[in-house]
């Protein structure tokens, strides 16, 4: 997790531009851990271990100079730098006075480094390190944005104004243009089902497919309810089982998530547990539905052609508008592909297809098998809607 106040200070008081982290994305495995970028500051991955996180006299270092001696000299430390490009030390200040432990153990590796090898080191100023890192990895700029309550080291320095159960479990995917907001619509009549409110401009969210995305995991959680039990007190998250069926679902809906290809990568990242619905109609009848929404609001591209001919004859088109119409007509109903997508992170489990035209004709079934899905009381939904339609 990030503290915003944090960052906010950084910039605005020190003008910070680089910094470096041990936790993203954990912990341990230490050679999976990332950089990234956050609002101008640029992270960097610091390498840990028990040689240089304490405060240490060479005499008393467990196992002995030796074993010190050993790290540097094919051991852990040396590894640590053959497999890194860039690596980030950090030690108490302290172990480069007294008996000048760090001093020591540094120039041990570097002199091994430089006798049995043929890996030239450098050593720069942060900034410059900071950019030499992102030239070379310039795929993790953008943060992926993990779950903090399932990491019981991540879960202790989060913000104690932030609740685990801000977050949902459940969440409709699109694509567009299918029935999802007839589904969103159904679901939170229920009463064990609650949904994000608005945000300022928008009906949908679009975190994970879209900018909103750099906003960070405060700006999403915000938008959500924050649950309590029958005692009216807020749920706390055991993050020891985070595979737990909730007893309340808070529900998101973003149709672009469906055929955006980060989304699904994002979404399990943060929520590798949750629930999600696709609605699906025939294809032809989505393509066709888009292109009259586009109609119906004015867009002077689909003004100027006809659907037969955007299908036909757009994607040889030199006019990029054109071609930018057809691929948002006809990309999302390339149903299996996009589908398959979600199934490399999901499991089929955790994945539920509705039919579109089935919910327009016989709602109740339909929701029957939501209800199943989301493990929540099944409701008569025919009574709900008629009451509802009453109103």
């Amino acid at each position: 997790p990030v503290h915003e106040q944090l960052y906010t200070s950084w910039k605005q008081v020190w003008d910070v531009e680089a910094t470096s982290t041990e936790e993203y994305f954990h912990f341990k495995m230490a050679y999976k851990r990332r950089g990234f970028i956050y609002r101008g500051v640029k992270v960097l991955p610091r390498q840990t271990c028990g040689l240089y996180t304490h405060t240490f006299l060479k005499s008393n270092f467990p196992g002995g100079l030796r074993r010190l001696t050993e790290s540097a000299r094919g051991g852990e430390i040396f590894d640590i730098i053959v497999h890194n490009p860039i690596s980030i030390f950090m030690t108490h200040i302290s172990n480069y006075g007294h008996d000048r432990f760090a001093q020591y153990l540094l120039t041990e590796v570097a002199d091994f480094l430089h006798t049995w090898t043929n890996l030239q080191l450098s050593s720069v100023p942060p900034k410059r390190l900071a950019s030499e890192y992102f030239a070379l990895f310039p795929e993790q700029e953008q943060p992926i944005w993990l779950d903090p309550c399932r990491d019981p080291r991540h879960h202790k320095i989060w913000s104690k104004e932030n609740f685990c159960y801000n977050l949902p479990n459940a969440i409709i995917i699109g694509p567009q243009k299918t029935g999802t907001t007839a589904l969103l619509d159904f679901m939170t009549m229920h009463p064990s089902i609650s949904r994000n409110a608005n945000t300022q401009h928008f009906e949908e969210m679009q975190f994970f497919s879209g900018k909103n995305y750099n906003k960070g995991l405060q700006w999403y959680m915000q938008y959500f309810p924050t649950i309590h039990n029958e005692t009216n007190v807020t749920i706390v998250y055991n993050y020891s089982k985070p595979y737990d069926e909730p007893s309340h679902i808070i529900l998101e809906k973003s149709a672009t998530y469906f055929d955006s290809f980060d989304a699904p990568l994002k979404m399990w990242r943060l929520l590798p547990s949750v629930k999600v619905i696709a609605i699906l109609i025939d294809p032809a009848k989505r393509a066709y539905s888009w292109y009259q929404h586009q109609l119906a609001h004015k867009d002077p591209i689909a003004m100027s052609i006809t659907f037969r001919r955007l299908v036909l004859h757009a994607r040889s088109s030199s006019k990029k508008s054109r071609f930018a119409l057809r691929r948002h007509s006809l990309n999302p109903g390339m149903y299996a592909e996009h589908l398959g997508r979600w199934l490399k992170f999901f499991a089929p489990s955790q994945l539920l297809v509705v039919d579109g035209e089935e919910l327009a004709e016989n709602p109740v079934r339909v929701m029957e098998r939501v209800q199943a899905f989301l493990n929540v009381t099944v409701l008569d939904y025919g009574k709900m809607l008629r009451s509802f339609l009453k109103r």
